[in-house]
């Protein structure tokens, strides 16, 4: 009879090891399920465009002036600018929209972009930002410093392009670039395709 009931509780006992260990203890490998209250998405997630601020050819453009612009007119064309960022009206798809631009030559800021670099050609101080370049100017005020859009110095190097540029080919051969009157002629400085501005 010992015998037997021994046979029994041994077989018990190694059920219940095979169902995952006595009651009130957990398996060592287990599966979690969500938490209930937190939705699980699945399939392809579909990420919307804003519809304040979109993309065309990389460049980009408002569907409405910004909050805080300035109008600003240099040489016939209106400009909206957005402390050191500007727009002007444009026409893509049939809709007036804003288009971000350089800022024309002759704008006077009183804030540079983000991380300008000071550089030096035929001895003057230029602050540069892509490829515009700016240059300090005398203000009525100490604390309020003014900074002049200027034309590229001739001799100065750009690593970007502006907007609109067009390429052409010269008499020799050679190819320049020519973006509001500024020619640009491709270079290599140390490795690194640049542009040096020739007229």
């Amino acid at each position: 009879m010992r015998a037997i009931i021994a046979t029994m509780m041994l077989v018990g006992l190694t059920t219940s090891m095979a169902e995952g260990g006595p009651r009130g203890h957990h398996p060592r490998h287990h599966h979690h399920r969500p938490r209930v209250g937190i939705p699980v998405r699945r399939g392809p997630v579909v990420v919307r465009p804003s519809p304040v601020v979109a993309t065309v050819r990389a460049a980009a453009y408002l569907l409405a002036p910004p909050r805080n612009h300035v109008v600003v007119v240099v040489g016939g064309h209106t400009y909206y600018r957005d402390g050191s960022v500007f727009y002007r009206p444009a026409i893509v798809e049939g809709r007036k929209v804003y288009v971000q631009t350089a800022p024309p030559v002759g704008t006077v800021i009183t804030t540079l972009p983000d991380t300008p670099e000071e550089v030096v050609v035929n001895g003057e101080v230029y602050y540069r930002a892509s490829s515009t370049f700016y240059r300090a100017e005398p203000s009525p005020s100490v604390e309020v410093p003014q900074y002049k859009v200027v034309r590229p110095p001739v001799g100065s190097f750009v690593e970007e392009l502006p907007d609109g540029a067009t390429k052409q080919t010269r008499d020799d051969g050679s190819a320049v670039y020519i973006a509001e009157g500024v020619e640009y002629l491709p270079v290599q400085v140390a490795g690194k395709s640049q542009y040096v501005v020739v007229r």
